[in-house]
């Protein structure tokens, strides 16, 4: 598949989640497209590696370490991001957890951890995101769970389908 570079030039895009797995995927895949992304999750260590196998490649990025589960390192974020970059243009709401745990043994620790990774990072993310865009793009990253989906996936499945609720809502409120 032939990568246009030029398609992101002069972008900034925020991927959470991004220290791995799909996040990291994204992340490079807009730095590949000449973006300037901002990688962030929990872990600086592996943020940081995703950091470098962009700058390997030519592209441009840096970490800022970010618990999606806190409203203040959310808003941190994208300070940053807008004083690295000086504007903002893409939010992939990408970050998430599971428990695998199911209805009767979840407790409330797994159902905030889930909700408060999963679900309401990617409304205050796309809170701080519209504060900071004249224009742009927001992407929330949902699973076929919220579709269809297996035991002990609980709150996770739930989750996934309250996000594709939430993106609608979002598509017609911005």
């Amino acid at each position: 598949m032939t990568v246009p570079p030029e398609r992101f030039t002069d972008a900034v895009v925020i991927v959470t989640g991004s220290t791995r797995g799909i996040g990291a995927g994204v992340a490079k895949r807009f730095a590949r497209e000449g973006a300037s992304v901002v990688v962030t999750g929990r872990s600086r260590e592996a943020g940081e590696a995703t950091v470098t196998d962009i700058e390997d490649e030519g592209g441009e990025a840096v970490f800022v370490r970010a618990d999606m589960r806190d409203p203040d390192d959310i808003a941190a974020l994208f300070e940053a991001a807008v004083d690295t970059y000086g504007s903002l243009d893409v939010l992939v709401n990408n970050a998430g957890v599971e428990t695998n745990t199911g209805v009767a043994e979840a407790t409330m620790d797994d159902w905030e951890f889930v909700v408060e990774t999963d679900f309401r990072s990617f409304w205050l993310c796309a809170k701080e995101a519209v504060a900071r865009m004249d224009e742009g793009a927001i992407i929330n990253t949902s699973s076929n769970h919220a579709f269809l989906t297996m035991p002990q996936m609980f709150p996770y499945n739930a989750v996934k389908s309250g996000i594709n609720g939430m993106t609608r809502a979002m598509a017609l409120d911005l």
